[in-house]
């Protein structure tokens, strides 16, 4: 039996009744790199003790500094931070589009589908690696709801046997 948590405003959580016994959810954070620099997202990142750096972004490419996969993947490893790229838990242009748009509800609906017709071994591994440690989802957007790694982390939470713990950063 599931049973979601809520710990406030910002956090989310699923965790599994397994007989009497409760398993500890392990945290998922997700974070927005809008408004911060390389140094201050790994400086958030290694202050809640995060081991792996998933880039849900369709397209591991920034405009802004630091933020393009091999930058940034080479600047996290120089603190100890693995980085993922998984382009399947990224958001097509079609569903991008509504979100910038500002039809948030569309767009969530429609990434949510999208997530579990066709990219449903995308979330598995995902779980997978957050059952493993302390993982952070990565996208532009500071504001989580008005971002698809909102969708992807309740997905992720939902599937998890041992739950999950989301935490906006």
């Amino acid at each position: 039996m599931r049973e979601v948590v809520y710990k406030s405003n910002m956090t989310l959580g699923v965790r599994t009744h397994m007989g009497a016994q409760m398993l500890q959810p392990t945290t998922l954070f997700t974070i927005g790199y809008q408004g911060l620099t390389p140094e201050s997202l790994a400086w958030v990142l290694k202050a809640r003790g995060v081991r792996r750096l998933v880039d849900v972004r369709l397209r591991p490419f920034s405009r802004k500094p630091g933020f393009s996969r091999t930058s940034l993947s080479e600047y996290l490893a120089e603190h100890d931070i693995e980085y993922v790229h998984m382009p399947d838990l990224g958001n097509p242009p079609d569903i991008r589009d509504l979100y910038k748009a500002g039809a948030i509800e569309e767009g969530t609906r429609l990434f949510r589908a999208r997530l579990r017709n066709g990219q449903s071994d995308a979330v598995d591994e995902l779980v997978r690696l957050a059952d493993g440690g302390s993982l952070a989802l990565m996208c532009l957007e500071a504001d989580y709801r008005i971002c698809h790694r909102y969708v992807v982390a309740d997905e992720a939470a939902m599937r998890s046997e041992r739950g999950l713990e989301i935490t906006h950063l």
